[in-house]
């Protein structure tokens, strides 16, 4: 490749380093198209350029590259907290905390970017956060499937909690079996999955 569009090869290596950093978990889908975006520019430009064989390939990559610009200028820079009263059979976003104040939520995702506190109960679904997870009551006598899911330096905190609801701290599941009360559950230093009673 000529030296006057070497940048091309490290432009494509700095965003392979940006989606390794890019920690949205809402955006998942979003995440994978760009990566596709990111790994065909660096086929088509960096690895085999000599493949080109017409400039409206090139162009139709750049054309590309600025919609994906657009669309990274419009995501929120800031974190976004929300707060609301109860969720019911909803999808709820947020990029910084969600707090839940009232009865709760059914049968509801939360995807949070920081922490997720419910003061209520949180009965089906799943919450999906980027720090610690406080929940009041999790789960429900039927047995309701509900999941927890955070990073490894996280700490869930349940007040009471059914069986059949399960807790992914890093990776490493715990599903509960039976009904108790005032668990916390954290990764130790070794990663090993850890339960202990909590002052809920």
């Amino acid at each position: 490749m000529e030296s006057r569009f070497s940048c091309i090869s490290t432009a494509t290596s700095n965003l392979k380093i940006l989606l390794k950093n890019l920690n949205l978990c809402f955006l998942i889908d979003m995440i994978k198209d760009f990566r596709e975006f990111v790994e065909t520019v660096q086929r088509t430009l960096v690895c085999f350029p000599l493949t080109i064989r017409r400039l409206e390939e090139v162009e139709l990559l750049a054309r590309r590259a600025g919609e994906w610009e657009q669309i990274f200028l419009s995501l929120p820079t800031g974190e976004s907290d929300l707060v609301v009263s109860s969720v019911l059979n909803s999808n709820v976003v947020a990029t910084g905390d969600v707090k839940v104040i009232g009865s709760g939520c059914f049968n509801s995702w939360i995807h949070a970017g920081k922490e997720v506190a419910i003061n209520g109960v949180f009965r089906g679904g799943e919450i999906k956060a980027g720090g610690n997870v406080y929940v009041k009551e999790m789960g429900s006598k039927c047995g309701a499937a509900t999941k927890i899911i955070t990073i490894s330096k996280a700490r869930v905190t349940v007040g009471h909690v059914f069986e059949n609801s399960t807790v992914v701290i890093g990776g490493k599941a715990y599903k509960f079996d039976r009904e108790d009360e005032n668990i916390c559950l954290y990764l130790d230093k070794k990663e090993n999955l850890n339960i202990t009673r909590a002052s809920v």
